[in-house]
């Protein structure tokens, strides 16, 4: 291994320091309350809202999910029976058929 292990530690602290604000965007906060608004509706018998519009955000988020998040669960032992690899596996193939779904080329 090289560098001090000061330099070491910092790069492995940066690498796991959120890079975006711990109370999220304002467009985390819309998909939050249209989520709790449409459990809150359900509950109730009523008709849930119609979808958001999908959002270059929300493409950024899922092209990131893809590329980084699945790949760390992949990875991670908490992830590894065959019940838990197919919920990623489902979670994959939902991110990547919306991505597709939704391009702006």
């Amino acid at each position: 291994m090289t560098g001090s292990i000061e330099s070491r530690l910092e790069k492995l602290e940066a690498r796991f320091t959120p890079q975006k604000s711990p109370r999220g965007s304002a467009r985390s906060w819309e998909v939050y309350f249209h989520v709790v608004e449409n459990a809150r509706r359900e509950i109730h018998g009523l008709e849930a809202l119609p979808p958001l519009k999908y959002t270059e955000e929300d493409r950024s988020n899922d092209l990131d999910t893809l590329e980084n998040v699945l790949p760390a669960y992949r990875a991670s032992a908490g992830w590894r029976e065959e019940k838990d690899q197919a919920a990623l596996d489902a979670w994959e193939e939902q991110l990547k058929e919306s991505t597709e779904r939704n391009r702006h080329d």
